[in-house]
């Protein structure tokens, strides 16, 4: 893409230029992706208690989630009796477990990255083609060799300097 324009009779006009210059890129990457998937997410739900340590274990909480995760601030404490009163902020989770046949294991892992590569790479358009080029698997995880095909912008964007121009 040309910052100039030439006229019919060989004169060049400098001028702005936009565009984007593709082309195909190759990747291959190496993935191992779980068969089993677990997954914590926050419900929204959230409350504050208290608890009372002494030597570093819990001996007395009034109410808790199931399932949550936690923000504490020691209120009081004795390092000679060796107890604290903490005050424990609770944000309950909702935990998800799904386990995986090999096929859907392929499919996810696949899914997974394209979300990745489009993400981590801006240049990246369009992936258009993925294969699969080893695949071997054991108890826990499935592990693939992947070839990518994607289109990218590989041009640079530059700054004309007029005084070339002039000089043609």
């Amino acid at each position: 893409i040309a910052g100039y324009i030439t006229l019919p009779d060989n004169s060049k006009v400098p001028t702005e230029a936009i565009g984007e210059v593709l082309g195909e890129v190759w990747y291959t990457t190496k993935l191992d992706y779980p068969f089993i998937y677990q997954e914590s997410k926050l419900t929204g739900k959230r409350r504050t208690t208290y608890s009372i340590y002494f030597n570093n274990k819990k001996i007395f909480n009034n109410k808790k989630y199931h399932t949550f995760k936690s923000k504490n601030k020691i209120l009081l404490q004795s390092l000679i009796l060796n107890i604290c009163l903490v005050k424990e902020k609770q944000y309950e989770t909702k935990v998800l477990d799904e386990v995986y046949t090999e096929d859907i294991a392929k499919n996810k892992a696949i899914d997974y990255i394209k979300r990745k590569l489009m993400k981590d790479n801006p240049y990246i358009k369009e992936i258009t083609e993925i294969k699969i080029l080893t695949s071997t698997s054991d108890e826990d995880s499935i592990k693939l060799n992947l070839f990518i095909k994607a289109i990218e912008n590989i041009g640079e964007e530059s700054i004309l300097d007029k005084s070339i121009l002039e000089e043609n």
